[in-house]
């Protein structure tokens, strides 16, 4: 009984020796543990980039886009009956042609017909006065009789005598042969008219009729635009209109931004579009060797007005209206600014004292007084 007792306690004691062994060993791992977790909270502190507030004047550049398109088309209509009988160039859309180049023949025989007749009529009216007026007026006699050889019904009128007396005019008038002549200078004018030709260097938009068609007075035929002349219409924000001057150069990119371009503004709307509360501003493309097209869009970049004292950041570190500091014992501190502009990937702005250093790293998740290592 006594050896059973003494083996029980043995047991205990062993027991005792091992649990103590197994709290000592967890104790001494404890604080292993938060002198490690200490250690690497010092060593997470954060290092981030600085810099100083200084301001310096900024001009303010006012983006828009808008599409080119031709500040001249014109709708080339005929002026005369008649069928088109040729054209000087393939009457398609896109068809190029230079200025002064025949675009339309309408049949002009009829007219050409009427014309002659009508000078056949005048040269015999000046026929038959210049033996009254060998009579009447002597000493006008060889230059009207030197004008009746010139005439060439083939050709056009040259201009008449001039009368040198009033009873000479009325003798003149009375023969009908200045309403005569005036009547052939019109049908001589009205004669041109039956050939068109290109106002200008372009293309052909629209075709509204072709070889072989019948067209009357005020006929469309094609509608062509100049492609050397092109503007671009820029919706403005109401704000800013009173900055953009007429005159004023602006920078204009395809959208790709493969191609730079210069413009000028030429003329602004007098009223605000309802539905943007934007207001067009109209810039003529300057001479270039580059090929535009109508209807490609272009961005613009237009200086505006300049901000005195201003200071421009990243937009990733502003928040709203604020940005983080830095204060003197190296922690972050939560500063509001007051924004002047936004811009597409910065800000402008003021309202802190010169010489106040700020952080430049996008920060997330900031703690209260959390402390950073600055970057030199």
């Amino acid at each position: 009984m006594k050896i059973r007792k003494l083996i029980i306690s043995f047991i205990i004691l062993l027991a005792s020796v091992f649990g103590a062994s197994i709290m000592f060993k967890k104790l001494k791992g404890s604080k292993k543990e938060h002198k490690n977790h200490q250690k690497n909270n010092v060593s997470k502190k954060r290092s981030v980039e600085t810099n100083t507030i200084s301001y310096q004047d900024h001009t303010i550049n006012v983006y828009a886009q808008g599409r080119i398109q031709a500040i001249e088309v014109v709708n080339i209509s005929s002026e005369v009956q008649g069928k088109i009988i040729n054209t000087g160039v393939s009457l398609q859309q896109g068809q190029t042609f230079k200025k002064g180049q025949l675009l339309v023949s309408i049949d002009n025989t009829s007219a050409k017909l009427r014309l002659q007749s009508n000078k056949s009529e005048f040269l015999k009216l000046v026929s038959n006065s210049l033996i009254d007026i060998k009579v009447d007026f002597p000493k006008s006699f060889q230059q009207w009789k030197d004008y009746f050889d010139k005439i060439d019904i083939e050709k056009k009128l040259p201009s008449l005598p001039l009368a040198k007396s009033t009873q000479e005019k009325i003798f003149i008038a009375n023969k009908n042969i200045y309403k005569s002549f005036y009547t052939i200078q019109s049908e001589e004018e009205q004669l041109t008219k039956y050939s068109v030709y290109a106002p200008f260097s372009g293309s052909i938009k629209n075709v509204l009729a072709q070889k072989g068609s019948l067209v009357n007075p005020n006929s469309r035929i094609v509608e062509v635009i100049n492609t050397q002349n092109f503007e671009v219409a820029l919706p403005i924000p109401e704000v800013y209109h009173q900055y953009l001057k007429i005159g004023q150069k602006i920078t204009l990119e395809t959208e790709n931004k493969e191609q730079k371009l210069v413009g000028r503004i030429v003329r602004k709307d007098a009223f605000i579009n309802t539905n943007t509360q934007s207001i067009n501003v109209y810039a003529k493309i300057e001479a270039t060797n580059k090929q535009l097209i109508e209807g490609t869009y272009l961005d613009a970049i237009i200086p505006s007005k300049e901000i005195k004292e201003v200071m421009e950041v990243d937009r990733k570190i502003v928040h709203n209206n604020y940005i983080y500091t830095l204060g003197k014992d190296s922690t972050i501190q939560k500063t509001i600014i007051d924004i002047v502009q936004r811009k597409e990937n910065s800000i402008l702005f003021r309202g802190l004292d010169k010489g106040t250093i700020i952080i430049t790293s996008p920060l997330t998740n900031v703690k209260p007084n959390e402390k950073v290592n600055p970057l030199p």
